[in-house]
């Protein structure tokens, strides 16, 4: 296409402003949308830490947005949590991760477990709203949750319209 798309295979794709490198095993870049298409690979974005792999990844290096689809698992290696969901969108210029597909969300430290059909990770703030979730803590207590605020520096979480189910682990005989 005269020059316009260029088709690469098993590498690694560093974006102009170094905060992006790609390592996949098929890229597609159309020159004059300045998109990459990755397939099959791990994106890290060096400034917020974060490890994101992929079925398939489109960058726009012109918005700063990317879009992760397919087996997402993403890392934010700073806070030790990990997201699997099967699409999430990144705006590199807020700071935003979001996905509205179903997602699991790991605390490697605290070894809590949340599902929710709908997050927002504001990277700045440090901050996830999580719509509709479930959190099973690490004695095996389980919360069901229509909003969720999890402060990922202070790790405390701040809900509303909240139920939960202790295990008989948290009683004694006399309560």
């Amino acid at each position: 296409n005269a020059g316009n798309l260029i088709y690469a295979t098993k590498g690694k794709a560093i974006s102009a402003d170094k905060n992006l490198e790609i390592d996949a095993e098929n890229f597609e870049y159309s020159k004059d949308k300045d998109e990459l298409k990755a397939f099959n690979g791990i994106a890290f974005y060096k400034h917020d830490n974060l490890e994101v792999e992929f079925d398939e990844l489109i960058s726009n290096q012109k918005t700063l947005f990317s879009t992760a689809k397919g087996n997402v698992k993403i890392v934010d290696l700073d806070k030790k949590i990990t997201i699997e969901t099967d699409t999430v969108s990144f705006d590199e210029n807020n700071n935003i991760l979001e996905s509205k597909t179903p997602s699991i969300l790991i605390d490697k430290i605290n070894k809590n477990t949340l599902t929710a059909t709908h997050f927002i990770y504001n990277l700045n703030d440090k901050i996830i709203k999580l719509k509709n979730d479930n959190l099973n803590d690490f004695q095996n207590n389980k919360y069901q949750i229509e909003v969720a605020y999890i402060n990922t520096t202070t790790n405390k979480l701040v809900g509303k319209d909240v139920m939960v189910d202790l295990n008989n682990l948290s009683f004694n005989i006399n309560n």
